[in-house]
């Protein structure tokens, strides 16, 4: 067996272990099995409204939260979020003031069910509704989104550990201002002015392995389109940028090149967005798909923005917060990562930090660099 094939298996494991609930106290563990995946998203919710897992999800998720001593996963129907992953099966109902709106990430339909109502989640569509529901989201919609696998990563002692290292949050901050702008060939790259009159930047391929290196008198830089090397779009690759004494000024960062079509669908979306903010600043829908379409192309800066946004419209809510703990260690940012975790866990996430054996590392494609 050769290397790579070994370390593909380990890659492989780890992506079972990071499909495995993460367990959100009242949030019903919240994530699901490999046997019962994600379908659709809380896209708005008011009032009082509520969702219970899926028996099958259930079962497997009492087990993994009594291995990891997380506690005991609780029964019937809980608090239901904004952002919350919905499986088939899972139940959701409403109140006298309650609404909910799902979006399904198979076509990116909407459906919302009013006050005392209730529907069972299936694989396209509700189903056993009973009150009121608003279908006029379906078959106006044809954008697949991926399921945001983001949110449920494991998180371990490790990619945290460096949180506590001097300077780190003053160093997360200049991280956190860099940018790759990928909707552009060849990509376009900026970050924070620090002083220095030369730096390097580098490049690296999905499997960590350096492909190219150029020393710049700025902090911007642009691909050259003659380079040796030419980016395939659609391809993901890593970037970094140190000063010449190897002092960091941007972490290995993960960024995915757009094809000219998919750029100009980003701008459309985006454009809708800005617009659908100013008619009703108090409609979440356009916040998660936007949230859904960045998830598509890897565009892990926009991701923290907008996940910021949502936590900022709804700051009660653990779910922003646990997903900016998964997005800031793709940052490299494991400052950050801690802060918005103890904040989740203050708000009644449970969320296991797991110790993980050095050899053997958790790193999957679509979550680069949390380890």
């Amino acid at each position: 067996m050769n290397l790579r094939s070994s370390v593909l298996k380990i890659i492989i494991a780890a992506f079972l272990v990071a499909g495995l609930s993460l367990s959100l106290g009242s949030l019903s563990k919240a994530s699901h099995t490999q046997d019962n995946n994600p379908v659709a998203m809380v896209a708005m919710v008011s009032g009082d409204a509520q969702f219970q897992v899926a028996e099958s999800s259930y079962k497997m998720n009492h087990a993994y939260c009594v291995e990891t001593g997380a506690g005991q996963c609780p029964v019937g129907f809980n608090k239901l979020y904004l952002m919350q992953k919905l499986a088939p099966g899972d139940q959701i109902k409403t109140n006298s003031n309650g609404k909910i709106t799902v979006i399904y990430f198979y076509d990116g339909h909407t459906e919302t069910i009013g006050s005392d109502a209730s529907a069972k989640i299936d694989f396209k569509t509700l189903s056993d509704v009973s009150g009121s529901v608003d279908r006029s989201g379906m078959g106006n919609q044809t954008e697949i989104f991926e399921v945001p696998y983001f949110l449920q990563g494991v998180l371990t002692d490790k990619a945290l550990a460096p949180a506590d290292e001097p300077g780190a949050k003053e160093n997360e901050e200049m991280y956190l201002k860099s940018s790759a702008n990928t909707e552009v060939y060849p990509p376009a790259f900026s970050w924070a002015d620090t002083g220095a009159k030369q730096y390097k930047f580098q490049l690296f391929n999905e499997w960590n392995e350096f492909i190219y290196e150029s020393v710049i008198t700025t902090n911007s830089f642009k691909y050259p389109m003659d380079a040796p090397l030419q980016l395939t779009k659609g391809g993901l690759y890593y970037w970094q940028v140190l000063t010449m004494d190897n002092q960091r000024v941007v972490p290995k960062t993960p960024f995915k090149i757009t094809t000219a079509i998919q750029a100009n669908l980003i701008k459309d979306w985006e454009t809708q967005f800005e617009n659908s903010k100013k008619m009703d600043p108090n409609n979440t829908v356009p916040y998660i798909k936007m949230l859904l379409l960045y998830n598509n192309f890897r565009m892990w800066g926009k991701l923290v923005r907008l996940t910021e946004a949502i936590r900022d419209i709804d700051s009660q809510n653990p779910l922003p917060y646990r997903t900016l703990a998964r997005l800031y260690l793709v940052r490299g940012c494991p400052y950050f990562a801690r802060e918005s975790l103890q904040k989740a866990v203050a708000l009644g996430a449970e969320d296991p930090v797991i110790k993980v054996p050095e050899e053997i590392p958790i790193q999957r494609k679509d979550l680069p660099q949390i380890q």
